[in-house]
């Protein structure tokens, strides 16, 4: 697992750091591939997309300590979405389900991804709806006629500091 090297420096916690270990903590769990948006591949299996997050929220847990730095809890909030492409309710049902399965169950409660020097947090939550929807590139070569997405909303929060 990628570890971040400053857990109290925010140049070491880059977003497509925690990105990194977010998406090989999310593959390992559940077992199928992850992708970062934005993304030029097009996966037909089920996959999970991490898209790239709105920005930082600094004011959560603001607090000084010796006069020195100030401490935050940093929250990244993004969108991350199961997606399939297939042809008929067999293999293709079957996959998505499953996927789903192990996506929700994997977001039923918050958890800790560890890293260097400490931990982030994980929190997510299912938006209503998963959804088929027939793909609209199927006339396309390779292109499979159905396309399922299934979104959630996901935090992550890790500490920051301020020197002073």
């Amino acid at each position: 697992m990628t570890e971040l090297q400053h857990p109290g420096d925010v140049t070491e916690w880059s977003y497509r750091g925690i990105l990194d270990i977010f998406k090989e903590h999310i593959e390992k769990s559940i077992g199928i591939k992850a992708l970062i948006e934005p993304q030029p591949v097009k996966l037909q299996e089920p996959n999970i997309r991490i898209m790239a997050p709105t920005g930082w929220d600094f004011g959560f847990k603001d607090f000084t300590t010796n006069e020195t730095a100030r401490l935050y809890t940093v929250q990244l909030d993004m969108l991350v979405t199961l997606t399939a492409y297939g042809d008929g309710p067999d293999v293709y049902l079957d996959k998505c389900i499953q996927a789903s399965f192990n996506l929700n169950k994997y977001f039923m409660t918050s958890f800790p991804i560890p890293v260097a020097g400490g931990k982030m947090s994980v929190q997510g939550r299912r938006k209503p709806g998963g959804q088929h929807f027939k793909n609209e590139d199927a006339g396309n070569p390779g292109e499979k006629p159905y396309l399922y997405e299934e979104n959630f909303e996901v935090s992550i929060f890790f500490p920051y500091a301020e020197l002073i």
